[in-house]
């Protein structure tokens, strides 16, 4: 009988919760392996650092791969990338990079572009994962890899305003995953295709997607409950103005996302809820909303982990920019045009921390029109030089409402 220290059976304990996770987690069963993670994920970060004894009492760059490759699920639903990018910032080197196999190497290379979304240029993320995804397909044995490279794209695509080769990446994953018989990855597929529909202004199409998925989660049961798309499918029914069905879909995911403690898509829904009563011109309710989302984005409550960059709460600038755009909205349309005027800048100086070109370009617009409706005259040229200028780059919405 193999005697294990008590250090070592902690250890063990840890890789099989992570082992189980994993496998729960492909096969669909979300809330499964939500429980597993987080029976790891309080004995590797701390609020004074990287607590890695209680998972591996002798780190090296293996165990260090195996663990950052096991947690990209996890970091995936919890929308907390920073901290996957803190663990796996040694793996990222180019030199220990290219000491992995091509799998372990595609693995890293396509987490690190969701974990990096919005925080690097744009640009960079796709020529990166376009790169990947021509080395994977020169391969055999890597349908996987290729289809989780040909997924980030259709997101990156989805987030430049390229619409067609956005399309084009969204159906390669589809079949390459429907190859491999990855539910999971099925699964992503469906929630991202449906954002890259709703972006390009194709509700229907984004509920077509959305209800495949939906589909998947009832043939598997309530294990896979998280992973519901409340929110899409509410940005599909605002698009088409179906106010009664957003608030429902909105609401129904704050709910059912604060049950699974997915703090940054219940703030996301509560966010969503506040913009659809915008629409609806009730805007006490949509202020009151907006507040309360912004808090949960600022994330006080966890605020050693932040300051160390560990995002294990729901702290998100973006969505922090978000909110303060709504806001600003909803003082314009009660003629508040100075206090939405504070607000849009405020948004835009967020927004400034972040590399996203449509949602700078939202925020861009509404303080060059805040500008001129109270009179800072002096901010006018900037900010139209700057509209411009991302005109010209990208392929951003025009003035709309």
């Amino acid at each position: 009988m193999l005697l294990l220290s008590p250090q070592e059976a902690v250890s063990r304990q840890q890789w099989l919760c992570l082992n189980e996770a994993a496998s729960a987690t492909e096969s669909g069963q979300i809330a499964n392996a939500l429980e597993s993670y987080r029976q790891v994920i309080p004995n590797l970060i701390d609020e004074g650092g990287l607590r890695w004894s209680n998972i591996d009492p002798d780190p090296t760059v293996s165990s260090r791969n195996g663990l950052c490759r096991r947690l990209i699920a996890y970091y995936t639903l919890t929308q907390t990338w920073q901290a996957w990018s803190y663990l796996a910032q040694p793996l990222l080197d180019e030199a220990v990079l290219s000491s992995l196999s091509l799998s372990e190497r595609s693995q890293l290379i396509s987490a690190r572009g969701w974990a990096t979304v919005r925080r690097r240029p744009l640009a960079h993320i796709i020529a990166e994962q376009e790169a990947a995804l021509e080395t994977c397909q020169s391969l055999s044995g890597m349908t996987i890899e290729t289809a989780h490279h040909h997924l980030m794209l259709c997101f990156g695509y989805t987030l430049a305003f390229e619409e067609e080769k956005s399309l084009i990446h969204g159906h390669a994953a589809h079949n390459l995953f429907t190859e491999a018989g990855s539910i999971w990855g099925l699964m992503r597929t469906d929630e991202i295709m449906g954002t890259a529909y709703y972006t390009a202004w194709k509700y229907d199409e984004a509920l077509v997607c959305y209800a495949r998925l939906d589909e998947k989660i009832t043939h598997i049961g309530e294990s896979a409950e998280p992973m519901r798309p409340f929110y899409g499918q509410g940005w599909a029914y605002l698009g088409k103005k179906d106010y009664v069905a957003a608030l429902k879909y909105f609401q129904s995911g704050q709910a059912q996302k604060q049950h699974a403690n997915l703090l940054y898509d219940a703030a996301r829904c509560q966010y969503a809820e506040g913009y659809t009563r915008f629409r609806q011109e009730d805007y006490e309710g949509a202020f009151v909303c907006q507040e309360r989302a912004l808090k949960t984005f600022c994330d006080d409550d966890h605020f050693a982990l932040n300051l160390h960059n560990f995002g294990q709460g729901s702290r998100s600038i973006a969505m922090m920019a978000a909110c303060l755009h709504n806001i600003a909205l909803i003082y314009e349309y009660q003629d508040k045009y100075h206090k939405a005027f504070g607000y849009a800048q405020r948004a835009v100086t967020r927004q400034r921390e972040l590399d996203d070109p449509g949602q700078m370009a939202d925020f861009i617009r509404r303080a060059l029109y805040l500008s001129l409706r109270c009179g800072r005259l002096d901010r006018t040229p900037s900010y139209l030089l700057e509209y411009a200028r991302l005109r010209s780059r990208y392929s951003v919405p025009g003035f709309r409402y």
